[in-house]
């Protein structure tokens, strides 16, 4: 089955390939230590990513998707994995701990839930829409800011509802990953729904006025192991409906993953 998982790298991979050296400089030690590591739930507020971008190496990754596709369960596994190590990059910290934990806390098995569950992303009235999360990569400290933005937007996207570019930190994004339901591609009388969601999403995107050509662009499927144990019938269809959807995404964006 073709890889359709985001791998780490693509999200924060942009060290320089020429530094051979192994050894942390001095700037990055300031770096490090410049992060608040603790501060409340809130997320980010444009303001604030504009303040850190300013003084730090950033870059915006946007899922854009339907509600409960596992969006905003994408940034808190990112984030869960760095704080166990597991990942390829290593944790520096972040400004929006709690708000990570918040998010990860009922995934997780000491919250005594049978099946794990994210929170839904609601709309916050002040746009503080925005967890961060700093990894090191080598010696190049990555600033990531992960755009939990709720899919109802997206759904009011597709429906010609508003402009791709009235949703709030899209024209930003660096990264942009259209995130495709592979709990809804397990049940076969729901599989064409939330395809044509992602078609749809991708035909809006196409004919807005979005920068959309110069972000990193990538089809990304959720809840893989749904489908795994759905069966053939899933996975076939997937595959088959996965070349034509980046297909289309290439043609947005020629980069597309």
């Amino acid at each position: 089955m073709p890889e359709t998982d985001l791998q780490e790298e693509e999200l924060v991979n942009e060290a320089d390939e020429d530094d051979s050296s192994d050894e942390p400089d001095a700037s990055s030690d300031a770096e490090e230590s410049s992060y608040v590591l603790l501060r409340g739930p809130d997320l980010l507020a444009p303001a604030d990513a504009s303040a850190l971008a300013a003084e730090f190496d950033s870059r915006l990754v946007v899922w854009a998707g339907e509600r409960h596709s596992g969006k905003t369960t994408l940034s808190a596994e990112l984030y869960e994995r760095h704080r166990r190590g597991s990942a390829d990059t290593s944790f520096v910290g972040s400004e929006t701990l709690l708000g990570f934990e918040e998010r990860i806390h009922p995934a997780r098995v000491e919250s005594g839930r049978i099946t794990p569950r994210t929170p839904r992303t609601e709309s916050d009235p002040e746009e503080r829409e925005l967890l961060h999360l700093a990894v090191r990569n080598g010696t190049v400290v990555e600033n990531l800011m992960f755009a939990d933005i709720p899919g109802e937007l997206f759904r009011r996207m597709r429906d010609n509802e508003i402009q791709p570019d009235e949703i709030p930190l899209l024209a930003h994004a660096d990264k942009l990953a259209i995130v495709v339901d592979g709990g809804l591609i397990a049940e076969s009388g729901m599989r064409a729904a939330a395809v044509n969601f992602a078609r749809q999403l991708i035909s809006r995107f196409k004919s807005s006025t979005l920068p959309v050509h110069r972000m990193d662009v990538a089809l990304l499927l959720t809840k893989l192991d749904q489908v795994l144990e759905a069966g053939s019938g899933a996975i076939t269809y997937w595959e088959k409906q996965e070349e034509m959807l980046l297909t289309a995404l290439r043609e947005v964006s020629g980069e597309a993953l």
